[in-house]
């Protein structure tokens, strides 16, 4: 049965099971730099073996924070997940101690928590109530340990007590229930995990005495270990030299000198040494201002002279931009420190540390905060109409015979002209202007309307059929309308099709003739209308007509109050949806008589 101090539940990096992990307070150590281990500020990291579920988050001051579980570890999907993982020995893991201090960075909340473990995957934040500079004295490391959180993890944890100083802040480490496994202990028949990197020393073949460090997928840590190379940062080794042999040489006796006495020295009392400035410089009214699109200044206030500068960067773990700050005494608040950040990328959000240290080497970092450059507001300009604009016809649009009709959209221009494009071949060109005062003119039998029906809105139709020359059916036409006293302004309808094929009529004929009717029948290769237009031949300049309206390819039509016993010359017609049509030649019937 285990037992636990203090329990947290650990993440399971690579199968889904979560494995309780014990957890003692410790006193505080000198923490490593990561790159002593080639890693890096913002690397994930795990113990190598598949016992060890926990990940971590390290920082450049060589602290590591834990994800308390895997829904936690969900909240932070920009750092790469499970295969992002660097796997490490244990003996490397424990190195980095772990922090519990966290702050929310992305609402810029100024309030550091301590987190505090209350069961095996849950815990509580409480705020601790102190000073930067009474947190500073209370533990030197202070903001060196605090690490920034985003609102799902702050908002996750419920809230308790407010602490009243740094020390009542519980320190945790995960204490190993077997041996530490050092490098080279780790061998090709270890059981790693199953995902993730891992950092490894490589031997190059045939130069052995230039090892490189490299980060290789765990999948490929096996065959590494095989051909010689070792899990871990590669360490500076000298080549040991090869001895050379040296002949003992022949002692030569010396006589014995006869002793003198030497006369005892007093005593020189060992001064007490005298302990420099370690007093760290105050960091306070950090403020972000003049937020830009591209922009921002950052100013704070420290209480003695310092060189001061902003660490910056996209990540909150990861601050590799820097830009140094201008410091100036400013009377009764100390020092002003001030930079401004530039070529920033608008709408991505910054995160930032200021970083002030002394003239004896005293180093203070402020918690680290964010902005977001504020895209230039650009009015939206006020839509002027264009000088024209075609309407119609719309894409895809078949024409027919008869005419071509189309509209189009004005704004100050009296006078236009059109054309009938195919592709880029005009087809046909109007050769004169028109407005609403110069009607269209087109030779004897021919007449075309120019309506106005709203808004500076126009329609044209006119009888293209013997005048454009179209092909019997064809596509990629397009009309233009310009200004007749400003040809460079224009537009273009969409493009349309012309049909001009009309319906091939057959069979015609005329049946169940009676004294005073006949039906007339016919059949076409497209649905048209029904069209008869017939006479008596005793009185040919009385002409009659029957029609029917529905387009059908079947077509009857009934002739009534015929006279009996007449010859009746006839012909059809069978126009289209289009109206093509063609008119027959003359048929023949008679009447019956009385």
């Amino acid at each position: 049965m285990k037992n636990y101090t203090k329990a947290l539940v650990s993440l399971v990096v690579f199968a889904s099971v979560f494995v309780a992990a014990l957890f003692i307070a410790i006193p505080n150590s000198n923490a490593a730099k990561p790159a002593d281990y080639g890693l890096k500020e913002g690397d994930l990291i795990s113990a190598i073996f598949s016992d060890d579920p926990d990940v971590y988050i390290i920082n450049d001051s060589g602290y590591k924070r834990l994800f308390l579980n895997p829904e936690i570890f969900k909240f932070y999907g920009h750092l790469g997940g499970f295969f992002n993982v660097k796997l490490v020995t244990t003996e490397v893991k424990d190195t980095f101690p772990t922090s519990g201090l966290f702050r929310n960075c992305e609402n810029n909340d100024q309030k550091v928590y301590g987190v505090d473990i209350d069961g095996e995957d849950s815990g509580k934040l409480r705020w601790v109530n102190s000073s930067g500079e009474q947190a500073v004295k209370d533990d030197p490391d202070f903001f060196k340990k605090v690490f920034c959180i985003n609102k799902k993890e702050f908002d996750w944890y419920p809230k308790g007590n407010a602490m009243g100083t740094v020390k009542d802040v519980p320190k945790y480490e995960r204490v190993s229930e077997g041996k530490k496994v050092s490098h080279e202990e780790v061998t090709a028949s270890s059981s790693f995990k199953e995902i993730g990197q891992a950092v490894i020393c490589h031997y190059p073949p045939g130069n052995t005495l230039k090892p490189e460090t490299l980060t290789v997928g765990v999948s490929a840590v096996k065959a590494h270990l095989a051909h010689g190379d070792t899990v871990g940062h590669c360490s500076v080794v000298s080549p040991t030299p090869t001895p050379t042999f040296t002949p003992t040489p022949t002692p030569i006796l010396t006589p014995t000198p006869t002793a003198i006495s030497t006369p005892t020295p007093s005593a020189t009392p060992t001064p007490t040494p005298t302990l420099g400035d370690t007093t760290l410089p105050v960091i306070s009214n950090v403020l972000v201002s003049n937020i830009r699109e591209t922009s921002a200044s950052i100013s704070w206030t420290t209480n003695e002279n310092a060189t001061s500068l902003v660490e910056y960067g996209t990540s909150s773990g990861v601050l590799t931009l820097t830009q140094v700050a201008t410091t100036v005494a400013s009377g009764s608040i100390g020092y002003s420190n001030k930079t401004g950040l530039r070529n920033l990328s608008t709408s991505t959000s910054y995160y930032f540390r200021v970083k002030s240290i002394d003239s004896s080497g005293n180093t203070s970092y402020s918690t680290v905060s964010s902005f977001t450059p504020i895209p230039t507001s650009v009015p939206t300009p006020t839509p002027i109409p264009a000088p024209i604009t075609v309407t119609q016809p719309t894409s895809g649009r078949v024409l027919g015979n008869l005419n071509i009709s189309f509209y189009y959209t004005s704004s100050g221009i009296s006078k236009f002209g059109f054309k009938i494009f195919k592709g880029t071949q005009i087809v046909y060109e109007y050769p004169n202007y028109f407005s609403l005062t110069v009607p269209l003119s087109y030779p004897i039998g021919y007449t075309a309307n120019l309506i106005v029906d709203s808004n500076n809105s126009y329609r044209i139709e006119f009888p293209c059929a013997n005048l454009c020359f179209f092909p019997a059916s064809s596509s990629g036409y397009r009309v233009m309308v310009f200004d007749w006293d400003h040809p460079e302004v224009y537009d273009y309808s969409d493009y349309f099709s012309y049909d001009t094929t009309k319906p091939t009529i057959s069979s015609v004929s005329a049946s169940a003739i009676t004294t005073n009717s006949a039906v007339i029948s016919w059949t076409t290769d497209e649905p048209a209308a029904s069209e008869v237009h017939y006479y008596d031949l005793a009185a040919p300049t009385y002409g009659k007509g029957a029609s029917n309206p529905v387009l059908v390819i079947e077509h009857s039509v009934l002739l009534s109050g015929l006279n009996s016993g007449a010859n009746y010359s006839y012909d059809v017609f069978s126009p289209d949806a289009l109206e093509n049509g063609l008119q027959t030649i003359r048929y023949f019937f008679t009447t019956l008589s009385n």
